[in-house]
């Protein structure tokens, strides 16, 4: 593993784990509700972003043609960048459309 490849995963990591700690902060109710559901719930949403970054940098890289390079420019830097949010935000609302749709979204907590 090259340094470029470990950069793109410390900066994936970094970027999930602020996710989940907003998530975290920033939840209508508190992490005190679910007990230890909520932790284990907290590293699910942690492990799909890993996921979720990961399969967008192969659906750059082999299918949309546009490796990782900072020689190409400060244009072509900004255009990868789009477009890996252009594709992420629609796999993970597609995945989450899916989910809602199998029933497994529409399970309720409280009882």
């Amino acid at each position: 593993m090259n340094k470029g490849h470990k950069e793109t995963i410390s900066i994936r990591f970094v970027s999930c784990a602020f996710m989940v700690l907003a998530i975290a902060i920033f939840k209508p109710f508190g992490l005190g509700v679910w007990q230890w559901q909520a932790y284990i719930h907290l590293l699910a949403i942690f492990a799909l972003g890993m996921f979720s970054c990961f399969l967008t940098e192969v659906i750059l890289r082999y299918i949309v043609r546009m490796p990782r390079s900072y020689d190409r420019g400060i244009s072509y830097i900004i255009s990868r960048n789009l477009r890996f949010q252009c594709i992420n935000t629609a796999y993970l609302y597609l995945s989450s459309f899916c989910d809602e749709q199998s029933g497994r979204g529409q399970q309720t907590v409280f009882k």
